[in-house]
């Protein structure tokens, strides 16, 4: 009697579809559908690219900067 007095009964928040879960969204269905994004080799050979630069750059430029430090140019 208290439970139907606060609300009803509880509520399912996922399993509530044939394929175990809900759409919450629009885009739920093909969000993570890598294989047919547009323009994929670009994207993640631009990212790919991206990350190796960044790898080799960071450590470039903390080595220069610790040979500053060290002969006292800053």
């Amino acid at each position: 009697m208290l439970r139907h007095l606060h609300g009803g009964h509880a509520k399912l928040i996922h399993a509530t579809t044939p394929k175990g879960y809900d759409n919450d969204y629009i885009h739920a269905e093909t969000m993570y559908n890598i294989t047919t994004m547009t323009n994929r080799k670009a994207k993640f050979g631009t990212l790919v690219f991206g990350g190796i630069i960044v790898g080799i750059a960071i450590p470039l430029v903390a080595c220069s900067f610790q040979q500053k430090k060290a002969r006292g140019g800053v």
